[in-house]
This record gives structure tokens, C-alpha cells and sequence, in this order.
């Protein structure tokens, strides 16, 4: 337990960014928005970019270890997907990165206990995770329910005071996509909250700031665009306005 006095309160530093102006370092961001508009691949550049170190869009990183729990693809999509943002960055692997394919209960202390001694053991000790859906890793949740909502924000809170990180929920929009589908809890815990909009009939969608405790609003335009791999077709999220520029 920590207490400060007034002024030490004034000499607290600021917050810092692991990646700008998305992702403040030990937050918890929730991304929602319809399927397939590209929240899963929007999440997959971030990590991929933070466990190579490399730029994401125009935002620099610093290399760190990442843990996707990603349980929503099959592994053909997953392989695909992955080639994609690899050869999108120029390089190689990272073991900075893992995937996990099987879903975390986070309603479960003992499925948590798991995933946090099997990190240690791999002395794998994420900066960031994602949960990729929140639903798929809330196996029995009722989502409008205070209780259970609160069970699997306890998790999140546990999971980022063990690893000192930020960490991602991948979440739905309700049918009429103006809210993230669930109890209220769930936004009023989070620090950031994001939603993907757009259309299936338009290549940009654009990423828009719902909420952001200590830091400015923000919304931007990204280009999906699609690349081929050796597993076949996938979609890519490119700068939308620096394509403009370059016409």
C-alpha cells in the first residue's frame, strides 16, 4: 500500500505511452466495434510492432515482450495473418511475441494462476496482453451482470500488478454499434476505450477514442488493405492519410 502527501502527489511523473496515443503503459484499453471491420488485426500490428521494436504507423516503440491470447482465429487464418504483418515490418520472428490459442477464463482464479506461472516458467514477462475476445475468455459470464463483470476485471487487475502491463480487452459493439456490448462496470474501469467504425463497403475505418482517463481524444483513418501470403489473402492496415499523400 503506497501514500503520498500533496507534494509528493505534484512530483508524481507523467503518464508514458508504450504506444501513442493508443496505449498508455499499465492500462487497461477496451476495443470494440462490429466483426470484421479489423479489430483483431488493428491489435496484431500493435503487438507485433512492440515485440520487434518497430515503428507502428508513425509511432516509434520500444521492443518488449507481448502475449496475444487470440482464440477467435483457426490456425490457417492465424498463419496468414501473421506472414502479412512480418513481411509488412521487413523482418523476422521475434520471440518477443507469443500466441495463445486456447482462451484464459478470466472468471477462474485457477485458470489465471496457470497462464501467470507458465509466463514465469518461460520467463516470459508481457508488457502487454491482449484478450482477443473478452467473450471467449468469459466462458458463462453473464455480461450484464455487476458480479461476473467484476470477477473477470479483478483477473485484469491481477494480471497487470503481476506483470506490471497494459492489457487489451477485444470486445463486441451491441447490434445498433453505438456501445460496447455488457455492463457498465466494464467501461467505467477501463482507462482507454476505442471503437472501429466503418463499412464493408469502404476499405478506411476509423479508430475513435471513447474515453481517455489523462491523456487527449483521438480519431484516425486506416487503409485495409489486402496482401497475399503463401497461405493466401489477408488484410493488412495501412496509413490511410499517408497513401493520400503519396497519389
Amino acid at each position: 500500500m503506497a501514500r503520498y502527501t500533496l507534494d509528493q502527489i505534484a512530483e508524481l511523473r507523467d503518464p508514458r505511452y508504450i504506444l501513442f496515443p493508443c496505449l498508455p503503459e499499465r492500462s487497461i484499453v477496451l476495443i470494440h466495434g462490429h466483426p470484421g471491420l479489423g479489430k483483431s488485426t488493428l491489435v496484431l500490428g500493435w503487438l507485433m510492432a512492440l515485440a520487434h521494436g518497430q515503428p507502428w504507423i508513425d509511432q516509434p516503440t520500444a521492443p518488449m515482450q507481448v502475449l496475444y491470447v487470440w482464440t477467435e482465429g483457426h490456425h490457417g487464418d492465424v498463419k496468414k495473418r501473421h506472414a502479412a504483418v512480418l513481411a509488412e515490418m521487413r523482418c523476422k520472428p521475434s520471440p518477443n511475441y507469443l500466441w495463445e490459442s486456447e482462451p484464459v477464463n478470466l472468471l477462474s482464479d485457477s485458470e489465471v494462476t496457470v497462464l501467470i506461472e507458465g509466463l514465469i516458467a518461460a520467463k516470459h514477462y508481457p508488457e502487454v496482453i491482449a484478450f482477443d475476445s473478452f467473450h471467449m475468455n468469459t466462458a458463462g459470464a453473464e455480461e450484464n451482470s455487476a458480479r461476473d463483470m467484476g470477477m473477470a476485471l479483478a483477473s485484469v487487475y491481477r494480471l497487470r500488478e503481476e506483470f506490471n502491463c497494459s492489457v487489451i480487452l477485444v470486445h463486441h459493439s451491441r447490434k445498433d454499434g453505438e456501445a460496447e456490448r455488457g455492463h457498465t462496470s466494464l467501461k467505467a474501469a477501463v482507462d482507454t476505450q476505442i471503437v472501429v467504425k466503418g463499412s464493408d463497403k469502404s476499405p478506411v475505418i476509423w479508430v475513435n477514442s471513447e474515453k481517455v482517463r489523462g491523456g487527449a481524444p483521438f480519431h484516425f483513418p486506416l487503409e485495409r488493405t489486402v496482401v497475399s501470403t503463401e497461405w493466401g489473402t489477408t488484410v493488412v492496415l495501412r496509413d490511410h492519410e499517408r497513401e493520400e499523400e503519396s497519389l
